[in-house]
């Protein structure tokens, strides 16, 4: 058994924090079992975690990697583990992921994805790798330096740096029905109409995912470094401006425009049709459905969301984050929900190990949602 979780419910300067964390270990089972004792321990004690939950989540997912290295420095093993967690801390939701675990909410009945997987063949975290000195190859499935079917991850010191530890912390605005575009911000980004047609420019294997914590051998590509991203009405960007995430309420303009890369700001616009024609080099992926985006995160609590639910790929593999949600809302009590997804994975033919926890939230009007973990 290499999949261990996390609960913790804690007051901390007189505000309720609660965390729920999946760990998947991969090439032996210390890196998730350490992960469990310390992860949630060291993001508690981040001078920033309540002032910047996002910044704490991003040092401590780095800095637990490194000290998992550390501690493993004298033994032979190269253990590795993803880390799929969700912080709640008074209204905002915080989902942070590394490797192929995965994070969704149910919002008045749809699924909506909190974290994107981390597979080496993703384009962006491909590129990552390269340009960290990696390869990735086809064996059986893509896999970082040939080994590892996942881009990131704790451990995996052979790994490093192409297998990072660094969280995607991501964000999401679900009142909104976008088209979305992620491409790369370190060049100049337009956007211009086309009547009918979307045009995309052009743009190791043994870890099939392409950031995890451990993995040492595969370090510096598989890193452990999350991806944080933040939120506007009209544009996101990531905080260390690699990637930005253009969200277009339905369509855009009837001109060139420009996207400031700094802010991912658009100027203002007009609808006019529903197809566009993005015409830059650095186009990473596209999505259509504002409830299929993979972006989400700093998510705020509202009375549409139902049910957070946090697994290991073990019940992704085989259950659609649509299924999970229909699923999960058939049962009250989110222990008995979590039961019947892990049992339905089973009897999928799932042939990996599967954790789950689902949460489902009470809302009342006088104190705000209250989570009931499962």
């Amino acid at each position: 058994m290499e999949d261990y979780f996390d609960i913790k419910t804690s007051k901390i300067n007189g505000q309720t924090v609660c965390m729920f964390g999946i760990f998947d270990g991969h090439g032996g089972s210390r890196a998730a079992e350490y992960l469990k004792e310390r992860l949630f321990e060291n993001l508690m004690k981040h001078p920033q975690f309540l002032t910047d939950t996002k910044t704490a989540l991003s040092g401590t997912y780095q800095q637990t990697d490194e000290d998992f290295l550390d501690s493993e420095r004298d033994t032979y093993r190269d253990d590795g583990s993803t880390a799929s967690t969700a912080v709640l801390v008074g209204s905002h939701l915080y989902v942070a992921n590394v490797g192929d675990s995965r994070t969704i909410i149910s919002k008045a009945g749809k699924a909506i994805p909190l974290s994107e997987d981390h597979k080496p063949n993703r384009s962006d975290e491909r590129k990552r790798i390269e340009n960290a000195g990696g390869f990735i190859m086809w064996a059986g499935t893509w896999r970082v330096g040939g080994v590892l079917a996942m881009s990131r991850a704790f451990g995996n010191r052979m790994l490093k740096p192409f297998v990072v530890a660094e969280p995607e912390i991501q964000v999401n605005s679900t009142k909104i029905r976008n088209q979305a575009i992620k491409c790369k911000s370190h060049v100049s980004h337009k956007v211009q109409l086309s009547p009918f047609s979307i045009i995309l420019a052009a743009v190791g294997g043994v870890l099939a995912m392409s950031r995890a914590f451990g993995n040492r051998m595969l370090k510096p590509f598989v890193v452990a470094e999350p991806e944080i991203q933040f939120v506007g009405q009209r544009g996101v960007t990531s905080g260390d401006l690699k990637t930005l995430l253009l969200c277009l309420p339905c369509i855009i303009c009837t001109k060139l425009v420009d996207v400031n890369p700094a802010t991912g700001e658009l100027p203002s616009f007009s609808p006019v049709s529903h197809v566009l024609k993005w015409i830059y080099e650095s186009i990473l992926s596209l999505s259509f459905f504002y409830n299929n985006l993979f972006i989400s995160q700093d998510q705020e609590i509202d009375e549409d969301l139902e049910l957070l639910v946090l697994a290991s790929d073990g019940l992704w593999d085989v259950v659609p984050n649509e299924d999970a949600v229909s699923l999960a809302r058939t049962e009250e009590e989110p222990e008995a929900a979590a039961r019947k997804l892990t049992e339905t994975a089973f009897t999928r033919g799932s042939a990996d190990n599967i954790t789950c926890i689902v949460v489902r939230f009470h809302h009342n009007r006088a104190n705000g949602a209250s989570p009931q973990p499962g």
